[in-house]
């Protein structure tokens, strides 16, 4: 159970289960007020290991964040999938996970507020955070607008069909069309969910002529799939983090604030890389 002692609070967790044994413990029926999360400590609370013991609190505190992030984006949780490129083994992004369109219940949409807070927390501490997610992910919660980029760089098997290029990379004829495509006014999403783009899009299907129209409303329904997830998400990062703190932030400054720069630095760590028991560079 969670402590709440004089020096701040304690999660009590077992080696595995970390997210849900701590989001019960600070969302719970006794849950944390927000302002007990906005510290500038290094652990926003304290973490013990039932039946293991351990010296100081820093230590278990990373590993329980780590075990949160892992478990996080496994099939262990309902929240995140991946990406469609990591599905389809296509294109850039195929590490990325996206949270699950069909996650929509009231406690989905309340942990992805404790996800949120977590990425607050993280922002507070400087406890960088495990999470491979896509810029389609960070400009929501920068509030930032999303464009065709954002789909093609997490499903691009769908972006390219959207184009309606032939092999030549041409556009594509009537009569090319009418052989290639036989599809209704529906859009897969990222769990594999189908979903009509209009009241009984499922009956209508797609011509020649209202292919562009198609388009325009597979991307809308892709690039808003997530948009519940994704409110909830923000508002428990904004529960921690002052909202017009992230006006200030481009999407790409909170992933580092949150996750740490993506791009390895070879030159620093070489610069910071001591040598010793005869082990030389080469």
């Amino acid at each position: 159970l969670m402590q709440r002692a004089a020096a701040g609070l304690t999660a009590i967790i077992a080696a595995d289960g970390v997210f849900m044994q701590t989001y019960r413990q600070l969302r719970g029926s006794r849950a944390v007020r927000p302002a007990r999360l906005r510290q500038r400590d290094e652990m926003a609370w304290r973490v013990t290991f039932h039946g293991e013991g351990h010296q100081g609190f820093q230590g278990p505190y990373r590993e329980a964040m780590s075990a949160l992030c892992q478990e996080l984006l496994s099939p262990r949780l309902p929240l995140f999938v991946p990406c469609a490129n990591g599905a389809n083994g296509l294109a850039d992004n195929r590490d990325k996970f996206l949270p699950r369109p069909s996650a929509a219940s009231p406690d989905h949409l309340d942990m992805f507020f404790f996800v949120g807070q977590v990425m607050g927390v993280a922002m507070r501490t400087r406890n960088l955070l495990s999470l491979d997610l896509p810029s389609l992910v960070w400009k929501q919660l920068a509030g930032v607008e999303l464009d065709e980029g954002d789909l093609r760089g997490t499903d691009y098997s769908c972006w390219s069909t959207l184009q309606f290029r032939d092999e030549d990379g041409q556009a594509i004829t009537r009569e090319r069309f009418e052989e290639l495509f036989s599809i209704p006014f529906t859009a897969c999403l990222t769990d594999g969910t189908e979903v009509p783009l209009f009241p009984g899009g499922e009956e209508v299907p797609v011509t020649y002529e209202r292919r562009e129209e198609y388009r325009t409303l597979v991307i809308k329904a892709r690039l808003e799939e997530g948009k519940r997830q994704m409110g909830s998400m923000r508002a428990g990062l904004c529960s921690v983090v002052p909202e017009p703190l992230l006006g200030l932030m481009s999407w790409e400054e909170l992933e580092r604030r949150v996750c740490g720069s993506p791009e390895v630095d070879v030159a620093s760590l070489q610069r910071h890389t001591r040598y010793r028991c005869g082990v030389l560079e080469s």
